[in-house]
């Protein structure tokens, strides 16, 4: 489900652990009279005169006229808040007044926020200089920094504000990392770990989870965090599985099971990674088991939180807890916290509404309050409901957290929930009621800055209005959701993008409506451009930008830095790789070894990530404009057809309130013509999947796919088309359309050549390029061996057929130094190795050359963009599995790093096959494309699909449909 599923994500700011010790002695204050809070002074001691009091005066005067106790000040001298003195008498020198609680609270009242938080910071530690801060003795300002720090991060965090939180956790780590406190190093490595998650940069959210465990892991009562959050990120990397694993490791440190606030968390994430795997079941009483199983844990988190809200004393704020205990400061004077807590109690009640909320945030982060957990588990109670078609039930729960939200000062997450309010109504057909909801929503997000509720606000609202018949206006909300998105993307860091590529197919459904609505209006060329759009970010990113060398970028002592981490990671793995096969060898010494490759692991992905940020070696314009519709018809080759594909909008069953059509357009030179697909998109992809988890044995799923997606398309193909080049859409990309079978009993490739194109735009693109002149006619390179993955037997078969082909000699034993040496100039670069494409980590996929004295043999996608590729008519990647893997947008993505740094064409594998078959096929490619016969690399491919094809031994498409070119034809 489109929206759900995507709040959920967006919510996830609200969910993740944030480090406590539970077991930190606090130092209480002295005092132990028996009146009430309002009736002590700023020490803790007993008002006998109830009408002063610093925290509970009734007296009737201003906060400015009131002196250190909070009575009034008989002599109410008429003079600035800034020229008063301790007592708030007017002081004749105006430079004696630093230390006034009228200028340090005036002050805090008025910069109560997460951008402000050095000049709160600043305050605080002034007040604490003259004696401030109880009876426990004065600090100097590096105490109170280690201590604030993480906290105002930690607003920060709550606020959603993420980079904020990231640099003040940086700044505080750096002080703990001085006084060598591994604990508190850890705790904020793993708060910036969720800062990073928050912002939806899964990599480095990771990366900093296993920085921070690494450090603890002799630590058992602190393990359990860190661990839980890494399941996080697989649930979101949809590794449920492996999530789930993560989240019961957890819960082996005894410590980690009393803590009732971590616990929560754990059983809602536990949660969300059954709620997230429902959606992927095909059956439906199987997704039910995982509907219940979330609630369930939902229900554990709310009594947890219900039986202990708060799990001691700073629960949910990071390393403060820990940072108050004496012995961790190094053995200066103990720092009462709760001194500070009537400073923001106090601010609670003056100054503007919104620095109200915000004194009421740091209050429940100080006492351990955590109101943002107890709304994660009603909210996403209330979307089980909703799912459930139990909208009151969910209205009632989203009522209960919008009032969460209000007191958190959250204007993201109230119209949030706003928005899903709207939507319940929007289900039951109350439109008038969902309207009213939406409105308040987009009111309320775009008064609070906008970001991803707000696209998504608006795109729901446009589906509202285009049920109600008001389609003027739903064309609006999905233009103003579509800008939001494109206006974001207009200058990014472009790795990040990559990274997250799945964010930007979060927002395709606007695209989608307005493609599906052009058409209905007969608009062809603005149906084409709206799905265009959604789809060409990113690789038209990458082709039009210039080639890169990071190395030229960043500075010498990054490269130097970056050589030698590389040498110890190298280092690392061939420690382990040899106590592997080493009989003599205990397990204490491989478990040794492989700590340490990790440590080295994650030392050279921290360093990577440095040069990203200071070398911006991968920074590019993000472009968002696209082809023009006739442009992309004069790019289409005579007696060819383009045929370009846009899924509709997938909604779950039962939730769709009319259909979303999916859409294919044929484009020839000549014209364009769309066509509304019938088919559920969700089934489709489900086909896609089943077939590509075993296409030895699924063959028979093919018919359906063809008669699905290509029925209604061939009958629009002109009869003197002899050329296919397919843009597909989602899992579309794994299906082998060469193998689709025809009504005559044929297949597809029988009637056409076929090649793969991401989109017309990139079409475009490819066609426009003037192509240097090669100097050599090709580079063979050859590599059978992968630590941990099989040889390859027949590469060098292969291999030699190639080079005869081209004429050249082939490198065996090819080193990653061979192929960066020799690449230039080459008009075919063939590579026949193994290659990995984990979603998880796009940027380090590789493919695996041998090691040399300056490269580590992996050949990663960021290495690709360095290549010069500009003479690279053809590069064919025969390795196992190089473009299977995620959601079908990553399809071949060592593909577009290898179109960016300037080849035309790309061949590559879909699933991984027998490797003499891939050997046969290769074969018979470069002995069709040498003969002459054939005048594209597409007919030379097809010749050789239907010399295979017609061996009883590889009849099955499994062993001749892998193969696909993407590219020209």
């Amino acid at each position: 489900m489109y929206l759900t599923r995507q709040l959920m994500v967006i919510f996830i700011g609200l969910i993740i652990i944030i480090f406590a010790p539970s077991n930190t002695q606090l130092v209480r204050p002295v005092v132990a009279q028996d009146c009430d809070f309002s009736q002590r002074d700023f020490y803790g001691n007993c008002i006998t005169d109830q009408g002063g009091g610093f925290f509970g005066s009734q007296q009737d005067c201003p906060f400015n006229q009131r002196d250190f106790f909070g009575n009034c000040i008989t002599d109410q001298q008429n003079c600035p808040s800034n020229q008063t003195d301790f007592f708030g008498n007017c002081i004749t020198d105006p430079s004696q007044s630093g230390n006034s609680p009228g200028v340090i609270f005036n002050g805090l009242g008025e910069n109560l926020s997460c951008e402000n938080f050095d000049t709160i910071f600043t305050s605080l530690s002034t007040l604490s200089l003259v004696g401030g801060f109880g009876n426990s003795g004065q600090f100097d300002s590096k105490t109170i920094e280690k201590m604030l720090l993480p906290f105002g991060a930690q607003f920060c965090f709550m606020q959603r504000q993420y980079d904020r939180a990231i640099a003040l956790y940086d700044r505080a780590m750096k002080l703990y990392q001085k006084d060598g406190l591994s604990v508190a190093e850890a705790m904020i490595l793993n708060d910036m770990g969720a800062a990073y998650l928050g912002k939806g940069e899964y990599d480095s959210a990771l990366l900093h989870f296993q920085q921070s465990l690494d450090l603890i892991k002799a630590m058992p009562e602190y393990r359990g965090v860190p661990i839980t959050n890494i399941g996080l990120i697989y649930t979101y990397q949809g590794r449920f599985v492996e999530a789930q694993e993560y989240y019961a490791r957890a819960l082996e440190d005894k410590q980690f099971k009393d803590n009732n606030i971590w616990m929560a968390i754990n059983h809602l994430d536990t949660g969300l990674s059954y709620h997230l795997q429902a959606d992927s079941q095909t059956k439906l009483d199987v997704s039910q088991v995982f509907l219940d199983r979330a609630r369930s844990e939902y229900m554990a988190a709310l009594d947890l939180l219900h039986s202990n809200g708060s799990g001691g004393l700073l629960g949910s704020l990071g390393g403060a807890g820990l940072l108050s205990n004496e012995t961790q400061l190094g053995g200066k004077s103990s720092f009462d916290i709760e001194s500070i807590l009537p400073i923001f109690e106090t601010l609670s009640k003056m100054g503007t509404p919104e620095n109200q909320r915000n004194a009421k945030l740091f209050l429940s982060i100080l006492r351990g309050g955590n109101p943002a957990l107890e709304a994660a588990a009603q909210y996403n109670l209330a979307i089980l409901d909703l799912e459930a078609k139990n909208y009151d039930s969910a209205r009632a729960k989203f009522e209960e957290v919008l009032g969460i939200a209000q007191v958190l000062g959250d204007s993201s997450f109230e119209g949030t929930v706003l928005t899903l309010v709207g939507f319940s109504y929007f289900l039951e057909k109350r439109n008038d009621e969902a309207l009213t909801a939406y409105n308040t929503a987009i009111e309320t997000l775009s008064s609070g800055g906008g970001g991803d509720p707000l696209v998504i606000a608006y795109a729901n609202r446009g589906l509202l209005f285009e049920s109600m018949k008001r389609t003027s206006d739903a064309i609006k909300d999905y233009q103003q959701s579509i800008t939001l998105v494109e206006n974001g993307l207009n200058r990014v860091v472009l790795d990040s993008t990559i990274s997250n590529l799945a964010t930007l197919l979060a927002y395709t459904p606007p695209y989608q409506r307005m493609t599906a609505l052009m058409v209905a209006n007969k608009d062809t060329a603005a149906a084409l451009n709206y799905t265009e759009r959604g789809r060409a970010v990113l690789t038209r990113t990458q082709l039009l930008s210039d080639a890169i060398d990071y190395h030229k970028l960043s500075n010498s002592t990054l490269l130097e830095q970056e050589r030698a981490l590389r040498q110890q990671l190298r280092d690392a793995q061939v420690a382990v790789d040899n106590l592997g096969v080493l009989k003599e060898a205990t397990q204490e010494q491989l478990t040794a070894a492989k700590n340490k490759l990790e440590a080295a692991q994650i030392a050279y992905l921290n360093h990577i990530q440095q040069m990203q940020l200071e070398g911006g070696y991968l920074e590019r314009e993000v472009s968002r404009d696209v082809a023009e519709t006739s442009a992309v018809e004069k790019s289409v080759p005579p007696n060819t057809a383009l045929i370009v594909y846009k899924f509709g909008a997938i909604n779950p069953s039962g939730m769709g309130v009319f259909d979303n059509p999916s859409t294919a357009f044929v484009v020839t030179n000549r014209d364009i013509k769309p066509i509304s697909l019938s088919f559920n998109s969700q089934s489709v992809q489900q086909l896609v999947k089943t077939y590509i988890a075993d296409p030895k044995s699924q063959t028979g799923l093919l018919q359906e796919i063809y008669e699905l997606v290509f029925t209604d398309v061939v009958k629009h193909i002109p009869s003197h088309t002899t050329h296919l080049i397919i843009a597909p859409d989602g899992l579309l990309n794994y299906v082998p359309f060469a193998a689709l079978p025809f009504p005559d009993g044929k297949y597809l490739i029988d009637h056409y050549s076929i090649s793969m194109i991401p989109s017309g735009t990139i079409l475009t693109i490819l066609e426009g390029r003037k192509p240097q002149v090669a100097t050599k006619p090709g580079l063979v390179l050859v590599q059978p061996v992968a630590t941990g993955l099989p040889i390859l037997p027949n590469a060098g078969t292969e291999a030699q057929s190639a080079a005869r082909a081209l004429g050249v000699k082939p490198i065996s034993d090819a080193t990653e130094a061979d192929l960066r040496d020799n690449v230039s100039g080459a008009a075919v670069v063939h590579i026949s190795a193994h290659a990995e494409l984990d979603p998880s980590a796009l940027l380090f996929n590789a493919i695996y050359l041998k090691a040399s004295t300056d490269y580590d043999g992996r050949l990663e996608v960021r290495e690709i963009y360095e290549l010069d590729l500009r003479s690279a008519q053809l590069v064919v990647l025969s390795g196992c599995d190089t473009g299977s893997g995620g959601d079908g947008e990553n399809f071949a993505l060592l593909n577009r790093a290898f179109f960016a740094a300037g080849a035309q064409r790309v061949i590559s594998s879909l699933w991984s096959i027998d490797d003499a078959a891939t050997t046969d096929l290769l074969t018979e490619f470069y002995k069709a494309r040498s003969s002459g016969q054939y005048k594209t690399d597409s007919q030379a491919l097809q010749a050789a699909m239907f010399k295979l094809k017609s061996l009883p031994h590889y009849s099955n498409p499994y062993y001749w449909a892998s193969f696909v070119l993407t590219g020209l034809p």
